[in-house]
């Protein structure tokens, strides 16, 4: 998978690669070994370059802030073929997505079943943590695109839902 973040007016260039045992990420063109990875609510702790480290974070509908090693980070996501007004990815507010690639380990929803805003939605595993997706609104679930099992691609959405 290959992302594009803006941070603070910078543009990095992102891929991420999982195998069994491992997972890469590259930032421009220097390659982290991640491993140990969770997520627990709104932290995050893994092991990059023999390091164990925790983050938070918290989103919103165009950004993810983070704290890490006591520095704060304001990130805007953006992707080539899906971005919009200055290059920046916009959720759409319809549907649950999740953030990375990842596999579909346990999918909560069936097409027609009504959801409360915040519902656990999906769990996907990507990068051996596992991200618990909520519904952004209340509604009813008008399509699934995945099932469990599937590999999801980031920012494809799952679910759509229509508003009540």
């Amino acid at each position: 998978m290959k992302l594009r973040l803006i941070c603070a007016r910078k543009e990095y260039d992102i891929s991420i690669r999982m195998e069994r045992e491992r997972s890469y990420v590259t930032v421009n063109d220097r390659e982290y070994e991640v491993s140990e990875a969770a997520i627990h609510g709104n932290s995050a702790t893994f092991s990059m370059e023999g390091r164990r480290r925790t983050t938070t974070f918290a989103r919103d509908n165009t950004r993810c802030h983070i704290a890490l090693d006591g520095e704060y980070y304001v990130v805007e996501l953006a992707s080539p073929s899906k971005s919009g007004p200055g290059g920046v990815v916009a959720e759409q507010e319809n549907s649950v997505s999740s953030p990375m690639p990842g596999l579909l380990v346990k999918l909560f929803v069936k097409a027609g079943d009504r959801v409360k805003k915040g519902a656990a939605i999906a769990i996907v595993e990507a990068m051996k943590m596992q991200n618990e997706l909520r519904s952004p609104l209340d509604g009813v679930v008008k399509d699934v695109n995945f099932g469990e099992g599937d590999q999801v691609d980031a920012l494809k959405p799952i679910v759509h839902i229509e508003a009540e």
